[in-house]
């Protein structure tokens, strides 16, 4: 009885890791929920985000460290100087320490 419950708990996680599921959507159809099947079935059904994971990176000599593109620069208002972008013009990367 055991394995059969961590199986389904395992089942269960592969199925909400799979996609990024809406928390409040998914707990209102749960709280409904009273076999197992019923929970396995709220799950599935429950919306999906559409969400990308972030790409990370920084300007490294110039470059991206991600895609390699060149770095641009944008002025800098406050310092009155040029400063690296944010983020990588050609793959999106999220620059850590620009």
């Amino acid at each position: 009885m055991k394995a059969q419950k961590e199986e389904s708990a395992q089942r269960c996680l592969r199925l909400i890791m799979s996609k990024y599921i809406d928390r409040a959507a998914l707990f209102n159809s749960l709280s409904n929920a009273k076999t197992v099947e019923e929970i396995f079935a709220a799950i599935q059904a429950a919306p999906a985000e559409d969400v990308e994971p972030v790409k990370r990176g920084r300007w490294d000599n110039w470059f991206c460290s991600v895609c390699g593109a060149e770095a641009l620069t944008e002025w800098n208002d406050t310092g009155g100087e040029y400063a690296f972008t944010k983020f990588c013009p050609n793959c999106g990367a999220k620059m850590e320490d620009w």
